[in-house]
């Protein structure tokens, strides 16, 4: 699933109810990556910021610092005013509810992410018969699977491939400018 989410996000919106006094704020659960957090809007006020609760002073050189502590988002200088901002980030799936689903993922994403988990069990099935007995004779009969760990090592490659393909059709090529 992480592999997914970090190559598959889904660009999401949450506001985030900014308090005096107060730098940090806990992020949704389903956060992955940043993207933004709504600048402050000094418009024509020259160093005056408008919120609904007044007018708050900014120094003429203010400069705002966002950054992503593990599952916070800090504010630095530490605000001084109640804003409600634009978060936006890209989202993951996350585990929800008893029994435990991902609610937000689509039959399209759990056929990509299958990919991935049978090429990863196949890898790890290759892996774990290497060190078995490959060939053996009763008699005149004789058996080999010489070929199977590396056969199976070959459909794990191959699911792996079709997955890398698939999370490509599906993020499609992105572009980003300015």
């Amino acid at each position: 699933m992480a592999d997914f989410n970090n190559a598959a996000t889904r660009l999401k919106m949450q506001l985030v109810q900014v308090l005096p006094n107060v730098a940090t704020y806990a992020l949704p659960a389903d956060f992955e990556k940043f993207v933004s957090l709504s600048a402050l809007w000094l418009g024509e006020t020259g160093g005056v910021l408008v919120t609904g609760s007044g007018l708050v002073p900014l120094t003429a050189n203010f400069n705002e610092i966002v950054t992503i502590e593990g599952t916070d988002l800090r504010i630095t200088p530490t605000p001084t005013y109640s804003l409600a901002r634009e978060l936006w980030y890209g989202a993951g799936h996350v585990e929800s509810g008893t029994p435990a689903t991902y609610a937000e993922m689509t039959e399209r994403e759990a056929r990509i992410i299958l990919l991935l988990a049978q090429s990863t069990a196949l890898g790890y099935q290759a892996n774990s018969s290497a060190g078995a007995i490959t060939s053996y004779s009763i008699g005149d009969e004789s058996v080999t699977h010489a070929n199977a760990v590396a056969d199976l090592q070959k459909r794990a490659d191959g699911l792996r491939a079709e997955y890398d393909a698939a999370v490509k059709k599906y993020v499609g090529t992105l572009t980003q400018t300015g």
